[in-house]
Formats: structure tokens, C-alpha cells, sequence
């Protein structure tokens, strides 16, 4: 899959590709990386997006085992979120790669998602570099 890198605001990064071969977006600004001396630093390029798409491809894929490469595919591309000019634009391909809809869409499809016991925290504190929006 052909991937731009998307900002923080939901726009396209000033450096990503775009045309018709794009086929989704994803986080591409602002990522943090591990870098040499055992530290971490924020860094931006198509080569920080792809990697969240094949991290959600995997994800999906450990749900759903039995999906083929081109379902696996469309998962992604059904489950993203229209960003610019509605449907497929080159600016987005079909849309921003969302995880959360993918998984749980995988997961009802997968029966995986159904009634647990668990833990939930009463609140989450975002450290710096947490930037994006909420789809």
C-alpha cells in the first residue's frame, strides 16, 4: 500500500507524496523513534507513516488470521476515515488509517470483542508529542 504522512492538524505533511497511487493515510509528524545513545527523538516522513499501517495490518491480521492479503487490504481501506474531499482524493487515498475502527470492526467480524472482565483507568495523561486529534 502506497501511504502519505499526515501532521498533527489532519492535514497533509509538507513533504508526503500525493496522487492517484496513494491508498491511505497515517500519522507522519511528530513520531517518536528511538535514536542512538538510548534516547528518543520526534521525527517526521512517509518512512514514520507506513510503519502504523503495517503495525494496524498486523494487528488485524493476529484478529483475523484467515483474512487474505486483499482482505486484509480492504479492512484498512473500509475502516478509515474520510479526511479532504469526500471519497478517495490524492491528497489521502481513501482515507486516515483508524486502528481503533479496525480492530473492532475485525473483531465483531472475528468474534473476539465479546463480553470481558477488565480494568479501566480513570483517567490517561498524554506526555509531549502527543499531538494529534481525535477522529
Amino acid at each position: 500500500m502506497c501511504v502519505s504522512a499526515i501532521s498533527p492538524n489532519l492535514s497533509p505533511a509538507g513533504f508526503t507524496n500525493y496522487g492517484s497511487h496513494i491508498d491511505i493515510s497515517a500519522p507522519g509528524v511528530q513520531i517518536w523513534s528511538t535514536v542512538l545513545n538510548d534516547k528518543y527523538a520526534a521525527w517526521q516522513g512517509t518512512s514514520m507513516a507506513s510503519p502504523h499501517v503495517a503495525g494496524v495490518a498486523g494487528l488485524i491480521k493476529s484478529l483475523n488470521p484467515n483474512l487474505t492479503p486483499q482482505e486484509l487490504r480492504e479492512f484498512l481501506e473500509q475502516t478509515s476515515t474520510d479526511l479532504g474531499n469526500p471519497g478517495r482524493d490524492d491528497h489521502f487515498g481513501i482515507g486516515f488509517l483508524n486502528a481503533f475502527k479496525a480492530a473492532e470492526a475485525v473483531g465483531e467480524d472475528a468474534g473476539v470483542f465479546g463480553p470481558k472482565l477488565g480494568a479501566v483507568p480513570s483517567s490517561i495523561a498524554y506526555g509531549q508529542g502527543a499531538a494529534y486529534q481525535e477522529l
